[in-house]
């Protein structure tokens, strides 16, 4: 070596010897002097001579445009990012390097120092704030898709909510499809998709005795995921073949005292799915539960406050929109109001007892649905006071045909029952009446016709009564 340059490499390894920075000293002809130990830590090599043998691979060839010896040459000195190369591994190192000239002009080879900072931590850590970044921002957007959802939920229709969360799973997932099962009632036989987002359209009924993705999940009563329909054994996978998706995820929606559907969602590709994205599913699935609970109790209220609880006919409330109806938007012919009381239900009531009464009612009621048209209304008033909206063109006959069916005795509780009636009936043929000033016209037929005896009927209309008895 040249005596001037050994000089130079004692000096700078009596610093570098000491320093946790890898340090080197490298010649512009590719011959590396020194390598302190972090160095040799570094590149994954036992000594200085090894990187000698591997220079080039290590730390690029000298003549290199790009590389640090050739830029700290040309300037005197330089620094910036490379990638050197580690033995041991056989990848690259991201280093953070200074390179200067440290021998003068009397020397015959320049020699360059390298500092080098190993960057693959900084990496690391961006990295891994990246990741916390996205996961961030993920879950950010799947928060605010639950809050858009559940905004909707309180409102909307339980079918507009279902569409809304099987969109918000497919595109948040990155999903192929996203799919909402119920079970077919009344037997619960087969799985129908009520709400769906993806290409395809809408699938077919899946029967329940297959055991489908879905039917496997609504029978565990949990969640089950499906990483890979070809190597899926725990049930039969012709769902996932149909619509050419690879892997899946079910939730179960919960309902009132047992499982009311499943949400679903399918990717093409083979996958698991983390606990992140099933909690996300299952706080959708939960949205939905709550919309369909909502709806259920809505109906159930709204049946309550227009339906008799004994008979469950439609009460007073229901008759008037429906003879408001009417009147708005007409009927093929005159409507009539049918008033029918029971002659003698409060002797069944105290003979008999309340229990034979309350199905005495119910029988009743069986009987005039049975007697009544189609599009007519039977609902009960209270007490033993029903009528009914007849919307067809012979009320007449309707009242007749009433009396003639109840005339039939009926077996309740071993008991022989038999029930008359005086019924009032009252016209509207221009559909001018309100309709209390209807109820008041056909109640007010009743009373004449129980004046007159009992099981008949009075129609009152146009200023005229006309009383007829049934016959027993």
């Amino acid at each position: 070596m040249d005596p001037f340059v050994e000089e130079w490499v004692a000096e700078f390894a009596a610093t570098a010897d000491r320093s946790p920075d890898a340090m080197c000293l490298r010649g512009s002809d590719g011959r590396v002097s020194y390598v302190n130990d972090a160095a040799l830590e570094m590149v994954g090599a036992p000594d200085v001579s090894a990187v000698n043998n591997a220079a080039d691979w290590i730390f690029g060839t000298v003549d290199s445009q790009d590389g640090p010896i050739s830029r700290a040459v040309a300037s005197g000195v330089w620094t910036g990012d490379v990638e050197l190369m580690s033995l041991r591994h056989d990848e690259p190192i991201p280093v953070w390097v200074s390179a200067y000239v440290v021998t003068g002009r009397h020397a015959a080879t320049a020699m360059v120092a390298l500092v080098c900072r190993d960057l693959s931590g900084r990496f690391d850590r961006e990295r891994r704030l990246f990741e916390v970044a996205v996961a961030a921002d993920a879950h950010a957007r799947e928060q605010r898709a639950v809050a858009d959802l559940s905004r909707i939920a309180l409102t909307a229709s339980s079918s507009e909510v279902m569409r809304t969360a099987t969109d918000a799973a497919l595109s948040l997932m990155g999903m192929k499809c996203a799919v909402i099962f119920e079970p077919a009632f009344p037997d619960r036989s087969e799985l129908i998709a009520v709400a769906y987002s993806g290409p395809d359209g809408s699938p077919p009924p899946i029967s329940l005795a297959r055991r489908s993705h879905a039917a496997a999940a609504l029978q565990a009563g949990e969640a089950i995921v499906c990483a890979d329909r070809d190597t899926e054994t725990r049930f039969p996978t012709e769902f996932m073949h149909a619509r050419n998706v690879r892997s899946g995820a079910a939730v179960v929606i919960e309902g009132i005292g047992e499982a009311w559907g499943v949400l679903a969602v399918y990717g093409s590709e083979t996958r698991g799915f983390d606990d992140g994205e099933l909690a996300f599913l299952q706080t959708v699935a939960g949205v939905v539960s709550a919309a369909v609970l909502r709806h259920d109790l809505e109906n159930e209220l709204r049946r309550r406050i227009l339906h008799d609880p004994l008979t469950g006919l439609p009460n007073r409330v229901l008759v008037r929109q429906r003879i408001d109806d009417v009147k708005t938007h007409g009927n093929p012919y005159p409507i009539a109001l049918l008033v029918i009381d029971l002659d003698n239900f409060k002797m069944i009531n105290d003979t008999l007892g309340h229990s034979v009464g309350d199905r005495t009612l119910q029988v009743v009621a069986d009987v005039l649905a049975g007697a009544a048209g189609a599009r007519d209304t039977v609902s009960r008033f209270g007490g033993d006071e029903f009528v009914v909206l007849h919307r067809g063109s012979d009320a007449v006959g309707l009242a007749r045909r009433i009396l003639a069916e109840l005339a039939d005795p009926f077996d309740i509780d071993g008991y022989d029952i038999t029930v008359s009636a005086s019924i009032g009936v009252a016209l509207d043929e221009r559909f001018e009446a309100d309709a209390d000033d209807l109820i008041r016209r056909a109640d007010s037929a009743m009373y004449v016709a129980k004046r007159t005896g009992a099981s008949g009927f009075s129609v009152f209309g146009a200023h005229v009564v006309r009383t007829e008895h049934g016959h027993r």
